[in-house]
Order: C-alpha cells, then sequence, then structure tokens
C-alpha cells in the first residue's frame, strides 16, 4: 500500500506500508481502511514543521495498525526532507557513511538450488547473502555449511530463522555453524517470546536481530537497551518508560526518497483518489494517492 502526501507547491512524501496477517496483523483491507478513516484527520492542513506532534498523534489514532502507521511516518519524513531541502539521514543525525545490505535466498527444495543461486549472487557482485532457514533446523546446519564453502570467507552471510526455532535448536545450530561466521540470526523465535531469547548465552544473544518483534518505537526499546540509549532524545520517546534491558540486538536497515533540490512548501492538504498508475500488478497490488487539494497554508480540515 503506498502513501503519497502532496505538499500545496505540487511536490509530494512517498510512504509504503507491506501489511501481513502473520506479521503486522493486518490484511491489506485493513491498511487502507485505516488509512481513508483516519489520515484526513490527522494530515490535512498540518504544518510539515509539527511532524513530531503529528506523529505522535497517528500513533495513537492507528494504534492496532503499524503497517498504515508506517506509510504515514514514511510520507511524513519524505516530505520533511523536500521541505528542509536535505536528505533524512543528515537531519536524523548520520552515523555512519554507508552499510552492506543483502541479497536473499529464499527456502528451496534442495541444497543445489541453493548453492546454485548464491553463485549466480556472488558472480553478479553481492558480497552479502541473506539466507532463508528455520523449517529443517538439522537441514539448516548442513546448508549453511556448504554454504560457507561453496562462496568462501570473504562472502558475509546472514540468516533469517522465520520465528523456527527453540532456544535449544538455535544454540545447538550455532554450535554446529560456528565455522561459517554466521553475521547474525534474524528472528530466531517467535514473536513475543522474549524470555526465550533472555535463555540464550549472551555472545550468542548478541547476534540475534528482531524483525516481527519490531512494530514501532516502543518495541524496539523493549527488545534492545542499545535503541533504548540511542532514542533517549527521540520526541516521541519522550513518554515512553525506560524499559528492562532487552535481549535483542536490532538490525535496521531501510532507505528514504532522496531530496529535491528545492525546499517544499511547510504545509500540505490532501485528498485521496485512486491511483492513475500502477505501482505493482497482481490481485493483490493496493495503492493510496494523496494529492493537493488547496495551495494556502494551514488550509483547514
Amino acid at each position: 500500500v503506498f502513501l503519497v502526501l502532496e505538499l500545496s507547491d505540487g511536490r509530494y512524501g512517498i510512504g509504503a506500508a507491506s501489511p501481513a496477517p502473520m506479521v503486522t496483523g493486518e490484511s491489506i483491507e485493513d491498511t487502507l481502511g485505516a488509512l481513508q478513516e483516519q489520515a484526513e484527520a490527522l494530515l490535512l492542513g498540518r504544518d510539515i514543521r509539527d511532524i513530531h506532534t503529528l506523529l505522535r498523534r497517528a500513533a495513537t489514532q492507528l494504534a492496532g495498525r503499524p503497517a498504515a502507521m508506517a506509510a504515514v511516518d514514511l510520507a511524513l519524513h519524505d516530505a520533511l526532507g523536500h521541505y528542509l531541502d536535505r536528505p533524512l539521514v543528515e537531519w536524523l543525525g548520520r552515523a555512519q557513511e554507508g552499510m552492506s545490505t543483502s541479497i536473499t535466498i529464499g527456502i528451496k527444495e534442495t541444497l543445489e538450488e541453493v548453492l546454485a543461486e548464491a553463485d549466480e549472487y556472488q558472480q553478479r557482485g553481492f558480497r552479502v547473502i541473506k539466507l532463508k532457514i528455520g523449517q529443517q533446523p538439522e537441514a539448516d546446519i548442513e546448508t549453511v555449511l556448504a554454504l560457507r564453502q561453496a562462496v568462501g570467507p570473504a562472502m558475509t552471510i546472514r540468516v533469517d530463522a522465520n520465528q523456527g526455532y527453540t532456544p535449544a535448536q538455535l544454540q545447538a545450530f550455532a554450535h554446529a555453524c560456528r565455522e561459517a561466521a554466521v553475521e547474525f540470526i534474524e528472528q530466531p523465535f517467535p514473536p513475543a517470546h522474549l524470555h526465550w531469547q533472555r535463555q540464550l548465552p549472551p555472545a550468542l544473544s548478541a547476534r540475534c536481530a528482531a524483525d516481527e518483534d519490531l512494530h514501532a518505537l516502543d518495541s524496539a526499546l523493549q527488545v534492545s537497551p542499545k535503541a533504548a540509549t540511542k532514542n533517549r532524545d527521540d520526541p516521541r520517546a519522550s513518554q515512553t518508560p525506560a524499559p528492562a534491558a532487552g535481549p535483542y540486538r536490532v538490525v535496521s536497515v531501510g532507505a528514504e526518497p532522496g531530496s529535491g533540490s528545492q525546499p517544499r512548501s511547510r504545509t500540505w492538504s490532501w485528498a485521496i483518489r485512486p491511483m492513475k498508475w500502477p505501482i505493482a500488478k497482481g490481485p493483490a497490488a493496493c495503492s493510496m494517492w494523496v494529492r493537493a487539494a488547496s495551495a494556502s497554508p494551514r488550509a483547514s480540515a
């Protein structure tokens, strides 16, 4: 689901939601409905400089709809970046000059398929592979060891366990694959099983990354003590009690659209209508467009 928030000068910020019942607890229809019912009252005619107030209100109104909230959050930040004429990474406080992303190998029927796809990606220049595992813990060990042997020591290997392990299975996997130098293990346990995570040896827990356990800022604060420290000055976290030390290493990889060469207007007004071009094809493809309805600043709702 795409949310396009257009400013009164015609430029726009783009947000995206990826609802999935097993991950966010939302269907595409849920997300569209939440945006159509709540977004106008939240955003119509508001000032982009009030972004933190808008985000706080949106978090309240869209509670239980994290995918819809993500679309609003991203669209607001993208619009703000253009208004400031600054890349968001600079406004948020750049901490790194760059980070390596990965190419994913999904769960395959055979080991040969995994190795063939890894060879293709290596030939294409990829240097980080994320391997989907979690259905058969014992077979996962064989696959990861064979993958390391095939790609050599220079390739970074990450795995996504897809909530498929118990603590005992994860420890057995980590021990058996210690020579494979797996960088991190994404979401090894089902959501809301932080007590399992806390049972792990600290060194293994530090190599785990949260995915389905992350829905919003407050959940990041719950799963990671580092996140709590880094975000303590975030206005959105000002009302959040300091959590107990979380067990996860939070790994967040994403991208924001780059800012344009001209600042955007600080105000916008908008209306929802069907999109004029397809963002995706297929029976599950849905989208939203938010267009300028008035050029006047602080247009009333």
